[in-house]
């Protein structure tokens, strides 16, 4: 599964997989084993790189308040597995929002054309991939300012889509 999340003022592409309690967390490209299992009511232990932690968690919508050691993170899930994407500095904010794909596929589809006022949740690609199609929509309403792919073309993950500003 791959997401993007808000911590702060900073975004982070997350990638999860594996089963059970062993599982791959990738963060920004590095990536680390964790030994994790379930405690009940929100709590969770896991081993990472050898070192034991206890996280409380607690979810709200889409916000996660996750306790480890003393510290509270406050964590905002901006995309989901359906691979809605967005590299998201600005893109709850005014500014900069670049939709990014979020894995290998063929644009089967382009939605939108540069200078289209796209509203929240708007389609922009469709991206065919394991043979399912995916769109990908915007990650906030704004004006399309660059297209980058064309039906037909491939893509890879992270590859730019649409830039909205």
């Amino acid at each position: 599964m791959a997401y993007h999340a808000q911590i702060g003022d900073k975004s982070h592409r997350v990638q999860l997989s594996g089963d059970g309690s062993s599982v791959s967390v990738t963060i920004d490209e590095q990536t680390r084993e964790v030994d994790a299992r379930d405690l009940g009511h929100g709590t969770y232990s896991m081993i990472i790189e050898g070192r034991s932690y206890v996280a409380d968690v607690a979810v709200e919508g889409d916000i996660y308040s996750v306790s480890i050691g003393g510290k509270l993170y406050k964590i905002e899930v901006l995309d989901d597995q359906h691979y809605r994407s967005a590299d998201v500095l600005g893109a709850h904010q005014g500014g900069k929002a670049d939709v990014r794909a979020m894995m290998p596929g063929k644009v089967v589809d382009v939605l939108v054309k540069v200078g289209d006022q796209v509203e929240r949740e708007q389609g922009l690609v469709i991206i065919e991939a394991m043979k399912m199609e995916n769109e990908i929509r915007a990650p906030r309403a704004g004006t399309v300012t660059a297209v980058q792919v064309a039906a037909g073309q491939t893509v890879k993950t992270g590859d730019l889509l649409i830039s909205l500003e």
